[in-house]
């Protein structure tokens, strides 16, 4: 259903930017209209569609023509993060035959985007493969700073009412640097009352195998986490760039019979248009 619904584009579609080399240049702002890759994380693919379908209305809006690729699966990083260096690799391969082009990889996921970033090229060896992965690091983004410095779009028409907070991504914040994209972003949603949360960059209890090695100590945090929001805040939703979080989250706040709703950046720029 996802690829049917991306691979219909609009009519007016803007011309390409082929032969993209140095997308960090003083002058992103001349790739505002083009051809773009999209990374879709494996969690997003299987349980939340909808999700990266109102990220494709974002970037359309944005002035952008998707391309997406539908062999692609898992980034790699769960693997790399629990030790399996192996099968790391061999899903790096595979990250870096589907993604071996000139265009831009936007990805909703900071955790994905810094494994492509600062992980994927220390799992060879081989100078071709080096060589494609520091390639593969340069042009990848997270999607709220491709909006912001990329696009260099902060309002999109979005209309939310409600409160919420923002909850930091610790793979967002520390391997990409994303702070501050999302919440000017935020910023331009009519009726959304943000409310900043203390020490948000503080691990939800999520962080891919953290997770799934210490169960009991990830639902803790992440209690610690909700138990938090609600008093410091006063939120009725959590938003955040990472999907894994908020799934983590969304199961303690059911497990615990709290009033919160999660919701990814993404839903909420696509809302009132």
């Amino acid at each position: 259903m996802l690829l049917q619904w991306i691979q219909v584009p609009p009519e007016s579609r803007l011309k390409n930017f082929p032969g993209i080399r140095n997308p960090r240049a003083d002058d992103l702002w001349q790739y505002m209209q083009m051809d773009i890759d999209l990374l879709i994380p494996c969690l997003v693919d299987q349980f939340f569609p909808d999700s990266a379908m109102n990220m494709v209305k974002v970037l359309r809006k944005a002035g952008c023509r998707i391309h997406y690729n539908p062999d692609q699966t898992c980034c790699g990083f769960p693997a790399y993060d629990s030790g399996h260096w192996e099968y790391a690799q061999s899903i790096g391969n595979k990250v870096l035959t589907e993604f071996e082009t000139d265009r831009l990889v936007v990805g909703m996921s900071g955790t994905c985007v810094g494994h492509l970033r600062h992980s994927l090229v220390r799992l060879f060896e081989e100078r071709n493969l080096v060589n494609k992965s520091l390639a593969l690091k340069e042009r990848a983004f997270e999607f709220s700073e491709f909006l912001v410095e990329v696009c260099q779009r902060t309002d999109f028409g979005a209309k939310f009412e409600g409160t919420a907070t923002f909850l930091d991504a610790c793979n967002a914040v520390n391997k990409c640097g994303i702070k501050e994209a999302p919440r000017q972003l935020l910023a331009n949603v009519e009726g959304l009352s943000l409310r900043e949360l203390p020490s948000s960059d503080i691990c939800c209890g999520y962080n891919g195998g953290f997770f799934m090695e210490n169960p009991g100590h990830a639902d803790r945090f992440g209690l610690e986490k909700v138990n938090q929001i609600i008093a410091s805040t006063g939120a009725e939703y959590i938003i955040s760039t990472d999907m894994s979080c908020l799934m983590h989250l969304d199961r303690v706040i059911k497990a615990n019979d709290k009033s919160l709703k999660v919701l990814h950046l993404a839903d909420v720029l696509a809302s009132g248009w």
